[in-house]
């Protein structure tokens, strides 16, 4: 090995001149100079090594004189056997092995927006489905009590209907600003044409009926079956 450092030193090569062209490292080109295999990594990069040197210096790794490159390279592993990782650097110095399978992190997380997605919206489908759907005219009861004393007030010209216990008691037009008293011992029902052009109290409370005031709505006042 001491021909390595005579060859170098006869081209007027410095060790960092080397380092720098063939990137082996400067322990490991000490090393091979001073035959101190304690330092060289075994097996196939120690050879690696020694062949990429000897290349460099314009010699043949292959001659046979090969300045005792016989007793050098000459290791227990066995021929096949590469090893990827430098124990000396920690570096991988070949291929490095990427898992065929490896799922990328991206498709987990869009795999996890699109089920959240797909829950949200089979919970809103849900809940429509369940939220019960009017029909027809509701029927609005007011507060109960004995007697039952209903007035309705027209703002507007508007079409009427009256049943009080059962009995029709009016059936026509309510003039603007004319008023309608009904009492009743049970039951009292208005049918009316629109909510939006009359006023209606019970027991002297204003009623607010709810949902859609402009079309015809059938309103029922009973008693409290206690009373």
């Amino acid at each position: 090995m001491i021909e390595l450092r005579h060859e170098r030193e006869r081209r007027g090569w410095t060790l960092d001149d080397v380092v720098s062209r063939t990137r082996i490292p400067r322990r490991y080109l000490e090393a091979l100079e001073d035959g101190n295999h304690d330092v060289l990594p075994p097996g196939p990069f120690l050879r690696g090594f020694l062949r990429q040197y000897l290349e460099f210096l314009g010699q043949d790794p292959d001659a046979p004189d090969g300045n005792e490159t016989d007793e050098t390279i000459e290791t227990d592993d066995p021929p096949d056997t590469v090893d990827l990782i430098d124990p000396a650097l920690g570096e991988p110095t070949a291929e490095v092995y990427t898992p065929a399978d490896e799922v990328p992190l991206l498709r987990l997380v869009i795999a996890g927006f699109v089920i959240t997605l797909a829950i949200v919206l089979a919970l809103q489908v849900t809940a429509r489905l369940h939220t019960p759907t009017q029909t027809g005219s509701p029927v609005a009861v007011a507060p109960i009590g004995a007697p039952q004393r209903v007035r309705i007030s027209a703002i507007e010209d508007v079409k009427i209907t009256a049943t009080v216990d059962g009995e029709q008691v009016f059936d026509g037009t309510l003039k603007g600003r004319d008023s309608l008293d009904l009492e009743g011992k049970e039951r009292v029902a208005l049918d009316v044409d629109d909510l939006e052009r009359v006023q209606i109290s019970y027991n002297k409370e204003q009623i607010e009926p709810l949902h859609n005031l402009s079309r015809g709505r059938r309103l029922v006042f009973i008693r409290d079956q206690e009373n």
